[in-house]
């Protein structure tokens, strides 16, 4: 199910995975290597099932045991597992998730600009990041594509896409129950019910419900915030009348409440900070509210022994309110009010098959979507100032695609693939202005008007002088895919690829000025990647190599101006890199994984600013990587003994555009482990610690020096949770 959201015990659990080591290694020599082996992780990050390691993408695969095992419950905590990638909330929002693919990503969630990472449930995509960091729990794995996905995914993929794989309703009954209780009186409770109706037809519910104060102190409000109270379900049918047919129905909703999500002013330019990051001195009682529902239906018939058509029909709703302080003040001298609403709907059709002796294999199919989104954004600064926005956008893409593979030999395989996307997207947009001091929140006025349609339409702004700024877009685009893999046999796998993604244009509609509003184009990314992916040890061991090359034009960024206000830039770059990722069977019961990761990049001065870049793209370290040992080894007929132990780093990097000195943070070193016993193969009972030595950091930050605040969000603190788990 996806839905909106102690250091001497860690020694204890870190031992606990030690201690078996050496009884692993004995057991690897003394077993043939066929009982130790990996097997075969299947993805479909190509749109048909394959083994993960015959994918000439780079893509990393995360499977349920993996999940529960790393203790990953939402979308961010897969950032210690991927290589180059960042992940973490949005700015102030719990409920958003802001994802950088090698350097490519976006931190806005306002609706006039689209995200370059896909975001997909059961291959649907979730155009709006604003409520997208979803809990991760009957999920049956996550797939990370990393690089642009323009054939085959599309617009808005040009970093890459991440998809969640929930759990299919199974033709047996069963039910699993977990009940979690955590530090900052965190607890949740989940459960999932499969229901066999007959041999061909089946129904899935799952429920989750949670709570916690949160990991922050607020001294001037006496409470503890950024906790989270989640309530969500999931139901699910499929059916299967015949050999060649399959329906799976979904319809899911999810709610989730903040008790704020505070930030630390570091500046201490208008007070001394406070003793710990986790303390905040504001004196502003903010929440934000996320809700998300969907229907989905998904028919599969199979045409012929060498064709099947797929049908993807689905609609979504994501609406988020929240009040946000901005400046960590007793008396706030920024307070930036939300709320969004977004409906979308989409319709596509595959073809999938292989042909000509086999020789040949394709997908080809066509894609529609449709976005009407509402907001309203009202800034409210030095409590005497309010600025209202309200905003309609409008988009309507569709899309054909085709990509196949075709056996130049044996050995060799030619692939080529194209998508053509026509893509149409309108804006209304109201600017007014109070100026009697009235903190009016999410109440409508009568103000003085700043700018609307009429004003800024068709007008030259001076931000971006070489056009007239256009409220209404059409954009056509092509985005190719080309590559060369060589197979000798199954162990195997080199390939070299080009491929094109696109971001889609929009408006800079943060801004409170006329003169700072215009549209600005698609980005564009052509990506040249050379890959090894090697099965190795007899079958113990995945090494699997990527190097790339990105040429990435129009990159849109946003953040704070020298005035005050939101400004932007639009500039160029060349990113390069090269990501390792390993797995292990070491034996039987115990598996180790290891990935590193080295990235650099060289960027071009913008053609259009309000805001000065600096050397480096933000959220781009030059170095991250990552080691863990999972155990799961019987100790007797009905005992097993359970351990896990996993380290990220990630290096200094910045998480501003502007490179401020205040928004540089890290080096990150993060130790996340757990313990614990599985008896009949039903009940599990773990005790675990994330960031179990309290590493602290910060992963967003909103600097305005000349207004006396820079405010930085801080990741989760150290926790421990004891977590229960039966299933029949």
């Amino acid at each position: 199910m996806t839905m909106p959201r102690l250091t001497t015990c860690t020694a204890c659990l870190l031992a606990s995975a030690a201690i078996v080591l050496p009884q692993a290694a004995f057991a690897q020599d003394a077993a043939p290597a066929a009982e130790v082996a990996l097997g075969d992780i299947v993805v479909t990050a190509q749109r048909r099932a394959e083994r993960l390691q015959d994918v000439p993408i780079a893509v990393t695969a995360i499977d349920a045991r993996a999940i529960e095992n790393r203790q990953m419950t939402s979308l961010v905590d897969i950032m210690s597992t991927v290589p180059n990638l960042h992940a973490s909330n949005n700015i102030g929002q719990g409920s958003a998730t802001t994802v950088f693919i090698r350097g490519v990503g976006e931190t806005e969630s306002i609706v006039t600009i689209d995200p370059p990472v896909g975001f997909y449930i059961d291959d649907v995509v979730i155009a709006r990041q604003g409520v997208n960091n979803m809990a991760l729990f009957d999920v049956e794995r996550i797939e990370v594509l990393r690089g642009p996905q323009g054939t085959l995914y599309g617009r808005n993929t040009s970093a890459g896409a991440v998809k969640i794989i929930t759990v299919k309703p199974q033709f047996e009954n069963g039910f699993t129950g977990e009940a979690s209780y955590g530090r900052f009186n965190t607890w949740s409770l989940k459960g999932s019910g499969n229901i066999a109706l007959s041999d061909s037809s089946a129904v899935r519910l799952t429920a989750l419900v949670g709570d916690g104060d949160g990991d922050t102190y607020n001294r001037v409000l006496d409470k503890q915030v950024n906790g989270t109270k989640t309530l969500g379900f999931r139901g699910a049918a499929r059916f299967q009348p015949g050999d060649d047919l399959e329906i799976n129905l979904s319809a899911d909703w999810a709610r989730g409440i903040e008790n704020g999500r505070y930030g630390f002013d570091v500046s201490g330019i208008l007070r001394p900070p406070a003793d710990s990051i986790y303390v905040s001195s504001t004196g502003t009682d903010v929440r934000n509210v996320g809700k998300a529902w969907g229907l989905h239906g998904t028919l599969e018939y199979k045409l012929s022994d060498m064709l099947s058509l797929k049908s993807i029909t689905a609609y979504r709703a994501t609406t988020q309110r929240y009040g946000l302080d901005l400046t960590d003040q007793p008396v706030s001298l920024y307070v930036l009010y939300t709320d969004n609403d977004t409906g979308q709907f989409t319709q596509e059709f595959q073809l999938t098959g292989s042909g000509l002796d086999d020789r040949l294999e394709f997908v080809a199919g066509l894609f529609y979507f449709n976005e009407r989104s509402t907001a309203f954004i009202g800034d409210y600064i030095f409590s005497s100032l309010f600025f209202r926005k309200d905003i309609r956008i409008g988009t309507d893409a569709y899309a054909g695609f085709a990509q196949g593979s075709y056996k130049l030999s044996d050995s060799f395989s030619l692939i080529l693939g194209g998508r053509l996307t026509h893509e149409k997207k309108f804006i209304d947009i109201t600017t007014i202005a109070d100026f009697t001091g009235t903190d009016f929140q999410f109440t409508p006025f009568a103000g003085i008007p700043i700018f609307d349609n009429s004003t800024v339409c068709g007008t030259i702004s001076p931000s971006r002088p070489e056009r007239p700024v256009a409220c209404n877009l059409s954009v056509t685009r092509f985005t190719p895919r080309v590559g060369l893999e060589f197979k000798p046999d199954q162990d195997l796998l080199v390939f070299a690829t080009w491929t094109r993604g696109f971001k889609s244009g929009g408006w800079s509609a943060r801004v409170t000025a006329a003169e700072e509003f215009f549209d600005f184009d698609p980005e564009t990314l052509d990506s040249f990647e050379l890959g090894l992916k090697s099965t190795v040890a007899g079958g113990r061991g995945t090494v699997n190599l990527t190097g790339f090359y990105y040429d990435y034009k129009n990159i849109f960024n946003t953040g704070t101006a020298p005035n005050g206000s939101f400004g932007i830039a639009i500039s160029d770059a060349k990113i390069y890199g090269i990501e390792l990722e390993t797995n292990w069977q070491l034996a039987d019961g115990v598996r180790a994984f290891g990935n590193l990761a080295w990235q650099g990049n060289d960027l071009a001065r913008p053609a259009a600013a309000t805001i000065l870049l600096g050397d480096r793209m933000q959220r781009t370290p030059s170095w991250q990587g990552s080691v863990g040992i999972n155990v799961d080894r019987p100790v007797s007929n009905r005992v097993n003994i359970l351990a896990n132990a996993d380290y990220s780093y990630m290096g200094k990097h910045f998480v501003s555009p502007q490179n401020f000195p205040s928004t540089e943070t890290g080096p990150v070193n993060i130790v996340n482990a757990s313990a614990g016993v599985r008896l009949d193969d039903r009940f599990d009972i773990t005790a675990g610690c994330k960031n179990c030595f309290g590493d602290e950091y910060f992963n967003q930050a909103l600097p305005f020096p000349s207004f006396g605040f820079v405010t930085v969000y801080p990741n989760a603190r150290s926790s421990w949770t004891i977590t229960a788990r039966a299933r029949f």
